[in-house]
């Protein structure tokens, strides 16, 4: 999940915010002598801000952003003997994206570095201006 909030400069420059949920990534395995069976959830979220650089007209154009964004990863284990949850990480961090709007429509290519580690994201969305 990802919203976003912005302001434009000038049909050239705009500054964005935003938040995204990463999602949740699941690890099954099973063991065996002694048999157990495991459970990896790793979950994460990341809010954001950066600079657009816009080329185009006013209703549909490219863009370019830098930015930061401040991270908080998780990891939660569960095994037939019990669970423990814990914090995998925080921290703040580069993010770059490439994308096309074009009325309502967007459609971007998000990278969100997490310490030596990129992940990456293509979405397409809507926009709504007020």
């Amino acid at each position: 999940m990802l919203f976003r909030s912005g302001y434009d400069f000038n049909k050239n420059l705009a500054i964005e915010a935003g938040y995204t949920n990463f999602g949740t990534l699941t690890i099954n395995n099973s063991t065996t002598g002694p048999v157990t069976n495991n459970k990896l959830d790793i979950t994460g979220y990341s809010l954001g801000a950066g600079i657009l650089g816009k080329i185009g007209e006013e209703k549909s154009y490219g863009y370019l952003k830098a930015g930061f964004h401040n991270w908080d990863m998780s990891g939660k284990v569960s095994t037939s003997l019990g669970t423990s949850s814990e914090a995998l990480g925080t921290g703040t961090d580069l993010m770059l994206s490439a994308g096309y709007r074009a009325d309502i429509f967007q459609l971007s290519y998000d990278g969100y570095k997490i310490d030596d580690r990129w992940i990456k994201s293509l979405t397409l969305g809507l926009k709504y201006n007020f």
